[in-house]
């Protein structure tokens, strides 16, 4: 019955790509080929035996090459369907995968749809936690966390709230809801997950920065800033790791919007005083100078461009922790993700881990946190 759908096998996961959205396959016809594919499908989902998943958001726990014995953290994990990806790649290896996200609600949603994992969903862990605070996991038993210090994740999955425009293909009403405020409103908290992953990685980890948006402030803008404040981080080449998918290089170039009339800004110092407490612009969300460029390599993010193999717009970044003691920097805009309620913000300044560290444990978790879901907004998700 597939043959009609024009099905093609994915070399990125064990999986197929059926050429035809779940709107079609609601419609169709009873007794037709599409029809006998959905009830496949449900039968498949309903007994755990397939995970029905967009093929851009498979990216991020592909890229990370994640081994079975690995630590592994997926900072923003509901609903859920990249966390059964990593799960599944531990294969009983004595690894543990620890899934979280801020809201209750999608912790229980995370919950029901790895309940499919069985037997291997003894080696998750589910927390509801604000990932921008996520707390450090208790040194590994003989393990690099050296007697009962604080130790950190092999691999990390930080697959940010963003706009979703990624998605308009499938959510058409993501554009119609879609304004230049949207994406400057989720930068910071994009940042400060980002920063908090570095934070987080063990020396030799590897972590995955990707939105369902092809919007550069959510993305290259991010990495840029983590890699200019974060020590002894490096960005990977990523487009190797994607065959056999076509893949676009990330951005070193873009301007930032801060008009009505749609006129862009190309540096913070061409921006004006108005502008920037109009936009509430930041010096983070501007592209990087002409020798941070060549520093950064931006050009080895990937772009998952919809009309390339017919999917949804994706970005993604690998990133790599390679030195013992990195140091991480809590930028401007960030720092008030950080704040407790009803104190002063804290001042952007470069700190340790074990600094950041000691802000975290002054800050109240009720207040400055933002919940790391879909965009409030556009209620856009990469995993659906």
């Amino acid at each position: 019955a597939a043959g009609g759908l024009g099905p093609r096998r994915l070399g990125l996961v064990e999986g197929w790509q059926l050429h035809m959205d779940k709107h079609q396959l609601r419609e169709a016809v009873p007794g037709s080929d599409a029809a006998s594919v959905r009830e496949w499908l449900i039968r498949g989902t309903e007994s755990g035996l397939l995970v029905r998943q967009e093929v851009a958001s498979m990216l991020p726990a592909a890229t990370l090459g994640v081994l079975p014995h690995h630590r592994v953290l997926d900072m923003c994990a509901a609903p859920g369907s990249k966390t059964t990806q990593l799960v599944e790649r531990l294969d009983g290896g004595g690894g543990v995968v620890v899934a979280n996200d801020f809201s209750a609600l999608r912790c229980f949603t995370l919950v029901k749809r790895t309940a499919s994992l069985g037997p291997r969903a003894a080696s998750l862990v589910v927390t509801n936690h604000a990932a921008q605070k996520m707390p450090r996991p208790p040194a590994a038993r003989g393990g690099g966390g050296g007697g009962g210090g604080a130790s950190g994740f092999d691999r990390i999955v930080c697959d940010v709230p963003c706009t979703g425009d990624g998605t308009t293909r499938k959510h058409p009403e993501v554009f119609h809801r879609w304004e230049v405020a949207l994406a400057l409103r989720q930068h910071p908290l994009q940042l400060q997950i980002a920063m908090r992953g570095c934070a987080l990685l063990e020396v030799g980890g590897l972590l995955c920065y990707s939105t369902c948006s092809l919007n550069p402030i959510e993305n290259e803008a991010v990495v840029a800033a983590a890699l200019r404040h974060c020590s002894g981080v490096e960005l990977e080449d990523v487009h190797g790791t994607l065959p056999p998918l076509r893949t676009a290089a990330g951005l070193s170039r873009w301007r930032v919007t801060a008009g009505e009339d749609g006129c862009g800004v190309g540096s913070w110092e061409e921006a004006d005083e108005e502008r920037r407490l109009h936009w509430r612009l930041q010096p983070s969300l501007f592209a990087p100078t002409a020798a941070e460029a060549e520093a950064f390599a931006l050009h080895r993010c990937a772009r998952l461009l919809p009309h390339s193999q017919d999917t949804g717009g994706f970005f993604v970044a690998l990133l790599r922790k390679s030195a013992a003691g990195a140091s991480v920097g809590v930028p401007e805009c960030a720092a008030p993700l950080l704040a407790p309620r009803g104190k002063p913000e804290p001042a952007a300044a470069a700190a340790t881990d074990a600094g950041l560290e000691a802000t975290e444990a002054t800050a109240d978790p009720a207040g400055g946190g933002a919940a790391c879901v879909g965009d409030a907004e556009t209620g856009a998700e990469a995993d659906e």
